[in-house]
C-alpha cells in the first residue's frame, strides 16, 4: 500500500522514522521532514519505508523541510537537492543558510505562518531551535537539540514554559532522550518529564540516540508508572511507520 496516496483527515498523520532525530510526517495537506541525515547508502531501500527520503517518491507532495540546526547529525546538504524533483518545497532552517534565499531563517522566538503552517520556535539549549507546528488540526513539537543537558535547568524549562503559554496540549512530541553518543543522562530524563507535564503530549517519539534505538526502549521502560497517560512510541529501526489518529497511534507494516 502506498501510504502517501491514503486519504487523510484532520487530526491524522503518518510518521516515518528516518534515524537519530530525523522524521517524516504526512498530514492531510503537507509532508514535513525534520532533521534528515543520510546515515548510510542502500540503493535497494531508498524510500520512506526504508528510512530514506527519495525525492522522486515525494515529488507530488507539498513538502516543508525543517532543520533545527546545522550540526552534522541533524543537517545534510542533500536536502537542498530535493528541489530538483519536488516542485512545491519550502525550507525552514534554524540558522541563516547561505543558499541564495531558498530557505526561511526560523530565528528563536519566531511566530510565523509558512506555506499554511503556523510555526513557533524556541531557543535550543544546544544550538538552533525547536519547532512547534500547528497543521491540519494537529500540534507537533520537534525539539531539535533542546534538552536538559545538565546546564542550568532554567535554560530548558523557560523555553518549554513559553510554548505552554501558546498551546493547551501537543499531539505528537519528538523529544531527545540521550546524547548523540548514547549517554542517557538523568538530567535529560528530568527535562522530558517536565516537557510532558507542561505540554501534555498525547504521543512521544523518543529520539537523538545516535542510532542506538534500544536506548529509546530503555527510556520507555524507565517511564512506566511515571507518565501513564502518554503513549511512548519507540522506533526500533529506520523506516518504522506509525499512524496517528486523534490521540491514538499504531505501528504500520508496509
Amino acid at each position: 500500500m502506498n501510504l502517501l496516496k491514503k486519504e487523510f483527515h484532520d487530526n491524522e498523520a503518518i510518521i516515518w522514522y528516518l534515524g537519530h532525530s530525523g522524521w517524516a510526517v504526512k498530514t492531510r495537506s503537507r509532508m514535513m521532514i525534520f532533521d534528515y541525515v543520510e546515515w548510510m547508502k542502500s540503493p535497494a531501500e531508498l524510500s520512506l519505508s526504508g528510512g530514506f527520503v527519495n525525492p522522486d517518491e515525494i515529488e507530488d507532495e507539498k513538502v516543508v523541510v525543517f532543520v533545527s540546526h546545522r550540526h552534522g547529525d541533524h543537517f545534510s546538504r542533500v536536502v537542498l537537492e530535493w528541489k530538483k524533483s519536488v516542485k512545491d518545497i519550502h525550507y525552514v532552517f534554524g540558522w541563516k543558510e547561505e543558499d541564495g534565499g531558498q530557505s526561511i531563517y526560523a530565528q528563536p522566538g519566531l511566530n510565523k505562518v509558512v506555506d499554511g503552517l503556523n510555526i513557533r520556535t524556541i531557543t535550543s539549549t544546544d544550538d538552533g531551535v525547536g519547532f512547534l507546528i500547528h497543521v491540519d488540526g494537529l500540534v507537533l513539537f520537534h525539539a531539535g537539540d533542546h534538552a536538559h543537558w545538565g546546564d542550568p535547568v532554567e535554560l530548558y524549562t523557560g523555553e518549554i514554559d513559553s510554548l505552554a503559554e501558546h498551546c493547551e496540549s501537543v499531539d505528537i512530541a519528538f523529544l531527545p532522550v540521550s546524547t548523540s553518543m548514547g549517554e542517557r543522562l538523568e538530567s535529560i530524563t528530568e527535562g522530558v518529564l517536565y516537557a510532558v507535564r507542561m505540554l501534555k503530549p498525547k504521543v512521544i517519539f523518543p529520539m537523538h540516540c545516535g542510532n542506538k534505538e534500544h536506548l529509546s526502549e530503555a527510556f520507555a521502560n524507565d517511564m512506566e508508572g511515571q507518565i501513564s497517560d502518554v503513549v511512548i512510541c519507540c522506533a526500533m529501526q529506520k523506516g518504522a511507520t506509525y499512524l496517528y489518529n486523534d490521540g491514538r497511534v499504531s505501528e504500520l507494516i508496509e
